[in-house]
């Protein structure tokens, strides 16, 4: 099940160069899996932050990808939906014989992650 367009939106894609991108990410702090994590104090799942790079690198590529390797991930911030509805993903890509190296900051006043991945198609 894809979290797009129920607990996120895309609302702009920029391509900077061929092998950098922007996305601003709209959330919505109404979606059920905050009512688990956690009532009153809704976080950004970490592992939903994986899933939304992973979709994004999809939209780039144009294809539907596989994280093949997960090098390096810090979670910084706590990513509140209330507090910060409204995100940016800087993902530069770099090709690697048939799978390609992506590093991503998800930022908004502040770094939230910082994720250093492989994936396929």
């Amino acid at each position: 099940m894809s979290l797009l367009s129920t607990f996120y939106t895309i609302t702009a894609k920029e391509e900077i160069a061929s092998d950098e991108f922007r996305f601003h990410v709209s959330l919505n702090p109404q979606h059920p899996i905050f009512e688990g994590h956690f009532p009153s104090n809704p976080v950004t799942p970490g592992v939903v932050q994986l899933e939304m790079l992973k979709v994004l690198v999809g939209e780039i590529k144009g294809s539907r990808v596989n994280l093949l390797k997960l090098t390096n991930c810090k979670y910084t911030a706590i990513l509140d939906p209330n507090i910060n509805p409204s995100v940016v993903f800087k993902i530069s890509i770099t090709a690697i014989a048939e799978t390609f190296k992506v590093n991503a900051i998800l930022e908004d006043d502040k770094i939230f992650a910082k994720i250093s991945a492989v994936y396929g198609i």
